[in-house]
């Protein structure tokens, strides 16, 4: 049985994953990070890094990233510093942004996954 799904709700908007792993917290953003969503963003990224542990965010599944959530971005590791980590794939729209804006190597975005310590 064939079954009808409307247009709009074929496709999520955005999705917020967290891992927590040896390594620190994995943060996955999925969709579309824009104005709409840059606070929940920034809120599930700065509740996502307990004292101590690194943040890695993977932008790499993000099909849309806009200026809001950019800033989200500075704002977190602005409050983290060194335990900020990204993770995109280059090519995908999140790394071509960054590296647009000239923040690909200021926020030290990594091609591959990170190979923290423990």
């Amino acid at each position: 049985m064939e079954q009808e799904v409307a247009p709009e709700a074929d496709r999520l908007a955005h999705a917020f994953v967290r891992d927590i792993t040896k390594f620190g917290v994995v943060a996955y953003a999925f969709g579309e990070l824009d104005l709409c969503v840059s606070a929940d963003f920034e809120q599930f990224l700065l509740e996502s890094a307990p004292y101590g542990r690194a943040l890695i965010v993977d932008l790499s599944e993000c099909r849309f990233i806009d200026a809001s959530a950019v800033s989200a971005l500075l704002r977190v590791r602005r409050r983290l510093g060194d335990r900020f980590h990204i993770v995109a794939r280059p090519g995908c729209i999140a790394y071509r942004i960054l590296e647009i804006l000239g923040l690909a190597k200021d926020f030290g975005v990594q091609k591959r996954p990170l190979r923290l310590s423990p």
